[in-house]
């Protein structure tokens, strides 16, 4: 986009607008949140119309992924008004320092802690898995034997760079042990080869929601993957809870049939071992000890109960 106080052009302006419509840069405000390296900044614009009019508009530009690219422009396929949460992609493109978006600026703040993701949140969710069933994305890893070994090996080097500064080095050996027995595991790499595979969000948590006066947006689409929709409820709502029905009955009004609890199960397991198996070299870097303890408790039930599936 121009630099602060020129006009452009741009298609997402004409398409709103008209093809007379330009957006001047009135403001830019760099934006740093989590813990992402991408350049993100907030752009106030002027758009001046060609009826003489004009309109203020915040927007969000940031450089992203070929695979956030590919996943924003996947949403905009989602038309169902009940999947209010996805972001809205309005341009993309790139330049020296490579892909970038454009999305409209939403206000708000990322949620306490993931047991306050609101209904848009599953509900958005469930619509999306349901229209992307089984669909081919371009740049998008997929689950499959390569991406576990891509992932046990960032998390086994991650684990083996923290241990010898660490101040609790008794959990990172315990990670490192769990991670390297169950790096071939057949239940975590053949489960999903059964299991239909989706365009999901892959790193779903509080951090990644934003709840706003409008309601709330799921954010930070780097790390979206085709893989079992299970990867994006494994963090927020387990299958015996209350709140998971929120996500099945949207999916069942979106696909127009229920989903197989059985199925259900075997995934929603096999996600939590995968969730808290991944997030294990983070945990360690900025959470601590306890916390690493909880998550290889969480991994080894879910891998217990994989077990007793059958799966």
């Amino acid at each position: 986009m121009a630099s602060h106080g020129t006009s452009h052009t741009v298609d997402w302006v004409e398409s709103r607008w008209g093809k007379d419509a330009v957006a001047r840069v009135v403001r830019r405000t760099p934006i740093t949140h989590g813990y992402s390296s991408q350049s993100v900044e907030r752009l106030d614009l002027l758009v001046e119309v060609g009826d003489g009019s004009t309109a203020d508009l915040a927007v969000l530009r940031k450089h992203a992924t070929a695979a956030e690219v590919t996943a924003l422009r996947a949403l905009r396929d989602v038309t169902d008004t009940r999947a209010p949460a996805l972001p809205e992609l309005l341009a993309d493109g790139n330049d020296a320092a490579g892909p970038w978006v454009v999305l409209p600026f939403y206000s708000g703040s990322t949620l306490a802690s993931e047991a306050e993701v609101c209904d848009d949140v599953l509900q958005s969710l469930a619509v999306m898995h349901v229209r992307h069933v089984n669909v081919t994305l371009p740049n998008l890893p997929v689950v499959d034997r390569t991406w576990w070994d891509n992932g046990f090996r960032h998390v086994d080097r991650r684990l083996s760079e923290l241990l010898p500064t660490a101040s609790e080095p008794a959990p990172l050996h315990e990670a490192l042990d769990l991670v390297r027995r169950v790096r071939g595991e057949p239940l975590l790499v053949r489960t999903p080869e059964r299991l239909s595979r989706t365009l999901v969000h892959g790193d779903i948590h509080a951090n990644n929601i934003l709840a706003g006066p409008a309601g709330s947006k799921i954010i930070d689409w780097g790390a979206a993957t085709l893989g079992p929709a299970m990867l994006d409820l494994a963090n927020l709502v387990s299958p015996d809870s209350p709140r998971f029905e929120v996500y099945a009955d949207a999916w069942e009004a979106s696909a127009g049939r229920a989903l197989d609890p059985r199925l259900v199960n075997v995934e929603y397991q096999w996600a939590t071992a995968c969730v808290n198996i991944k997030y294990l070299g983070f945990a360690a870097h900025h959470l601590g000890g306890d916390a690493v303890r909880d998550m290889l408790e969480r991994a080894q039930r879910a891998l217990d109960a994989l077990a007793r599936s059958g799966a």
